[in-house]
């Protein structure tokens, strides 16, 4: 992957983890169980996109991709 790529998936999921930093520390959790929702999030968002790149990297050597038609399918799904 190119260096952009990396930086903006790297920004992105630390805005995630700001927002429910701020999310935890609005709604009064208890400590114990604040530390233990970070810790999961954390390892899922360090598990997600290690098994979205196999699993892209695989689908990609799978099938010819066009990637206009899949991203209009993606937003047609999310549009319904």
């Amino acid at each position: 992957m190119s260096f952009l790529i990396v930086l903006v998936i790297a920004v992105s999921l630390s805005m995630d983890a700001f927002s429910l930093a701020i999310v935890y520390g609005t709604n009064g959790i208890e400590k114990k169980k604040a530390i233990i929702l970070s810790l999961f999030v954390g390892i899922l968002h360090f598990i997600m996109p290690n098994v979205g790149s196999i699993l892209g990297k695989q689908f990609l050597n799978g099938f010819i991709v066009y990637g206009n038609i899949i991203t209009a399918l993606v937003f047609l799904i999310l549009a319904i």
